[in-house]
């Protein structure tokens, strides 16, 4: 890993936030959290340099679709990559989240934080 990549955390579950965190801190991501919806989205346009967000998909104040679907809206987003995350895998919602333009989807309860650091760094590093 070559540079020190920011990463934004949307979890509202406070102890899997924190491993994330914590995890991903320790592994020289620059880490940025929020536990809401709206509190992401002013993260986001308080932030110019987010290379990736880890979106929990069923967040307060505002769902991950939604977010997703508003960030995506500007373009000065595009380069960021956009992974969801949710305990759920279902079909008809995994499908929505790509066709908004999700890079990827994590299913929470199958992955371990290294998994989810290799996932991180196949997105962000040059081939």
């Amino acid at each position: 890993m070559n540079k020190k990549y920011k990463i934004l955390i949307v979890e509202d579950e406070n102890s899997l936030r924190l491993v994330y965190s914590e995890y991903l801190s320790m592994e020289g991501f620059e880490i940025l959290q929020a536990k809401d919806g709206q509190e992401a989205i002013d993260l986001v346009k308080d932030n110019k340099d987010i290379d990736l967000i880890l979106l929990d998909l069923m967040i307060p104040k505002i769902d991950g679709i939604k977010v997703l679907k508003e960030l995506r809206s500007y373009p000065k987003n595009k380069n960021i990559k956009i992974f969801m995350m949710t305990v759920l895998s279902r079909e008809k919602v995994i499908k929505e989240a790509f066709e908004l333009g999700a890079d990827g989807y994590l299913i929470k309860d199958s992955l371990m934080p290294d998994q989810i650091k290799q996932e991180i760094l196949s997105a962000l590093e040059p081939k």
